[in-house]
């Protein structure tokens, strides 16, 4: 019998939805409704150079979208920074989110109370300030009939005071910034919450807080020997010992003591890390020329003690039953550039994070890596994560990002899989003037050989998807987390999705 569904009738279909548009690259792509592109802009936010847009115009295109949202939510926005800061760990965005807020001139009744909710670090009431004493300076819309802070902020604000002790504060003074402790703390006027607070609050404005035990005083002050490493280090913060791993590693810091700090299952999950955290720490060592001084040995602990860190980290993510296909993009444009100016992560390492991830939480679970072409990697069962990574990245597949070539050999060896997971920028295509794209093989995949989930996870927040928002099939991610995982049974049992878990977000 003839197939009624033909690659030019399924082209033509999805061409002719209302949503349907190009990507950078000039592929199939489909709009996003304002929420989720919002979801997605701000979950990706790590990016700061992308190949296809530079820093400047991804905040113009953040800029417009949430402010479109704020038209006709504005709690979404409120619940979204929370969500950011709380549940993704994520620090400069919802501060971005709360000063479009109280700029909007929108009027949530109890707004305030996502002003602490989106705070968890002393420095982040003087970053807040600073921002929004900025942002109506050098306002070039003319928004505003003054110049003065946002009561929203100042009032928010106010209560935030009441987190945080002497050490605190003292730890990020702000001296010499923009705005210091002082001046929030003269802004705000926050209550105190006894008398003990009234003396600190009193020594922020007189100056005369105690300096702070920190890492950075006792090096500073005390030199970088290794009798000071080891004094200081098990005071040290989770993050601040994966970023000296190189200081520790020079000085021949007593290596029981580093690697009961690194891989502590508490402090591990205390510390929030994302797993590419400590991928990023275990490049940096592999990467660095030792000199001969250097106890190679110590070195190859502590890359070991990484492994487990990561084992252990993710540990918390749910085994996923049943065949999973795991695509991940290792394309040019995921290895343009570095997430960030202070990682040496780029987005197809994140990607191949998840894609390693996936392959030890699934019960079965087939991983290619695509670009131009396309291959399965192969693991053995007593490979750990990193390594795995490794072995992804190795693979020799291209430049392109062909991702329907991948999902039409699942079709045409009739491959039955349970869902497929896409980790990707998303900037897909199949060549100019090709019938192909990811989302045909796709929706031509579940029509004829199984009607399996998708799980796209956005990692740059282009603004575009792969597939139709309206396939209820889909679930659309973003960001650089393994708590994203945790979306799947629900999706699968009852369909929550990522927009509706932050309408639900409650602080």
């Amino acid at each position: 019998m003839v197939k009624f569904n033909s690659k030019n009738t399924l082209d033509k279909e999805l061409k002719g939805k209302p949503t349907a548009t190009m990507n950078h690259e000039g592929g199939l792509a489909f709009e996003m409704d304002a929420k989720m592109k919002l979801v997605t802009e701000t979950l990706a936010s790590f990016i700061e150079g992308k190949f296809y847009t530079d820093k400047n115009i991804s905040q113009q295109e953040l800029t417009k979208t949430v402010r479109e949202v704020l038209k006709y939510d504005p709690e979404f926005v409120l619940k979204l920074a929370a969500y950011a800061r709380k549940s993704m760990h994520l620090r400069s965005i919802p501060l971005f989110l709360l000063n479009e807020y109280a700029n909007s001139g929108a009027n949530v009744y109890g707004a305030r109370r996502y002003v602490p909710a989106c705070i968890e670090r002393a420095d982040e009431i003087t970053e807040l300030l600073a921002l929004s004493i900025h942002t109506r300076l050098t306002d070039p819309d003319h928004r505003f009939k003054d110049k003065k802070t946002s009561m929203f902020i100042l009032k928010g604000l106010a209560p935030v005071f009441n987190q945080f002790d002497a050490y605190q504060f003292a730890k990020y003074s702000g001296e010499g910034s923009e705005v210091s402790m002082k001046d929030a703390l003269l802004l705000a006027h926050p209550i105190p919450k006894d008398k003990e607070q009234q003396a600190i609050f009193d020594q922020i404005v007189s100056g005369t807080l105690a300096p702070p035990e920190t890492w950075e005083v006792t090096i500073s002050g005390k030199g970088a020997s290794k009798e000071s490493w080891e004094a200081i280090l098990p005071k040290m913060g989770y993050m601040a010992v994966l970023r000296n791993l190189n200081n520790f590693i020079k000085h021949g810091v007593n290596l029981e003591l580093v690697l009961n700090k690194l891989t502590d299952p508490v402090a591990i999950q205390k510390s929030k890390q994302y797993p590419f955290r400590f991928y990023s720490a275990y490049k940096t060592i592999k990467d660095s020329s030792y000199t001969s001084e250097v106890n190679q040995n110590y070195v190859q602990a502590i890359l070991s003690g990484l492994e487990k860190a990561i084992a252990i980290s993710a540990e918390s993510v749910p085994k996923i039953s049943g065949k999973s296909l795991v695509l991940v993009d290792v394309s040019g444009s995921m290895s343009w550039s570095n997430i960030s100016k202070h990682s040496k992560m780029t987005p197809a390492d994140i990607a191949g994070m998840f894609g390693a991830i996936s392959s030890k939480i699934c019960d079965n679970a087939d991983v290619i890596v695509f670009a131009t072409d396309f291959g399965k990697v192969r693991f053995g069962e007593d490979q750990g994560i990193l390594k795995r990574m490794e072995l992804m990245a190795r693979a020799n597949v291209g430049g392109g990002t062909d991702a329907f070539k991948p999902m039409e050999h699942a079709k045409q060896i009739m491959s039955k899989y349970d869902r497929i997971f896409l980790f990707s920028d998303m900037q897909c295509y199949a060549g100019r003037g090709s019938y192909n794209s990811f989302a045909k093989s796709f929706y031509g995949y579940q029509r004829e050989v199984n009607n399996a989930y998708l799980y796209t996870v956005d990692l740059t927040g282009y603004g575009t998807a792969q597939v139709p928002q309206d396939n209820d099939q889909v679930l659309m991610l973003a960001g650089f987390s393994e708590k994203l995982f945790g979306f799947i049974p629900s999706f699968e049992s009852d369909r929550l999705n990522l927009v509706n878990e932050i309408e639900n977000y409650h602080v």
